[in-house]
């Protein structure tokens, strides 16, 4: 068994008088992991925690701790999967798991807020899912491919893989060394009755002789009625004394249009985050942040700081 546990401070300055109060949540989480031929994994995960999701709060924008739809203060399973070799490929099964789950990425990104995560590319090379196959094989020299497929409605009476549930297809293509990599994924998703194709690349370099290390990507992607969407995020990280300073800069989500005309259909918005985090002692990190979004709101920005602290155990 291993364990993590989280407590966030933050303060939001947000249009209307939305979310400006300092506002704190907790995050618990469990891992319970065993394995029957020393080769293979089956993982429990059980989580809790006190989200207010209250539009525009700190919680809600950062990428950290529990998602309030799952159930404030309740504990509850969260994750099972297994994991198994299988003829040269690493196979995993499971429910509430990433197609993606045992993908390789290059993705080195150090974000805050959750629209920057995953490199701009989260539909594509960290495609998502509930009831998951998700497989992978390494290639040789450094590269590895990876696909999945999961279906979103297979718990409920929509089915699994049917015209009535959502249903996620990718593949994934990494090509990693030491101070560099590269992957590059596609995914087509059906969505209740919208079929969507994404294409993601993302990327990481560390210098030898400079420890910073530069990690970003972009994403396109097709709706059926020809409507294009584009994001991307791009940040670095440089170790401080015995901390990490890392900065994030990017598209607030997806938008519809074309980034490189003047015609696009939505006004592209833009979110920054700068955080430092710092190792107490082997166990606990605490992270101070700040960020920022222009015009998030009805043309207004919304911004917020704050802390958070994590413990490992």
């Amino acid at each position: 068994m291993s364990g993590s546990a989280g407590f966030l401070l933050g303060i939001a300055d947000a249009p209307n008088g939305s979310a400006e109060a300092l506002m704190g949540e907790y995050q618990v989480g469990f891992s319970l992991d065993t394995s029957f031929t020393g080769e293979d994994n089956l993982n429990i995960g059980i989580e809790t925690g006190n989200a207010p999701g209250a539009t525009n709060s700190t919680g809600t924008i950062l990428d950290w701790g529990v998602a309030p739809t799952e159930g404030a203060d309740v504990l509850k399973v969260s994750d099972l999967n297994y994991t198994f070799p299988l003829y040269g490929w690493t196979v995993a099964v499971g429910d509430s798991m990433d197609a993606s789950a045992t993908w390789s990425s290059a993705c080195a990104l150090s974000n805050t807020v959750d629209a920057l995560g995953d490199c701009g590319a989260g539909n594509s090379t960290a495609l998502g899912g509930d009831l998951s196959i998700s497989a992978s094989t390494p290639l040789g020299d450094s590269w590895s491919f990876g696909v999945g497929v999961s279906a979103n409605e297979g718990t409920t009476t929509d089915g699994i893989f049917t015209d009535e549930g959502d249903d996620y297809y990718g593949a994934s293509l990494s090509y990693l060394k030491d101070t560099y990599g590269v992957t590059v994924a596609y995914s087509y998703t059906e969505v209740g009755t919208i079929d969507k194709t994404f294409l993601g690349l993302v990327g990481s370099y560390t210098p030898e002789a400079f420890p910073l290390t530069i990690s970003g990507g972009y994403e396109i992607g097709t709706v059926e009625d020809d409507d294009d969407t584009y994001q991307y995020s791009l940040g670095a990280s440089y170790p401080i004394a015995d901390g990490t300073l890392s900065v994030t800069g990017g598209t607030n989500g997806a938008f519809v249009g074309d980034s490189d005309s003047d015609m696009s259909d939505e006004e592209e918005i833009r979110a920054y985050d700068v955080s430092y985090s710092y190792p107490i002692n082997d166990s606990t990190t605490v992270v101070p942040f700040m960020y920022t979004i222009p015009g998030a709101t009805s043309e207004e920005d919304v911004s917020g700081f704050g802390a958070h602290v994590s413990f490992s155990f």
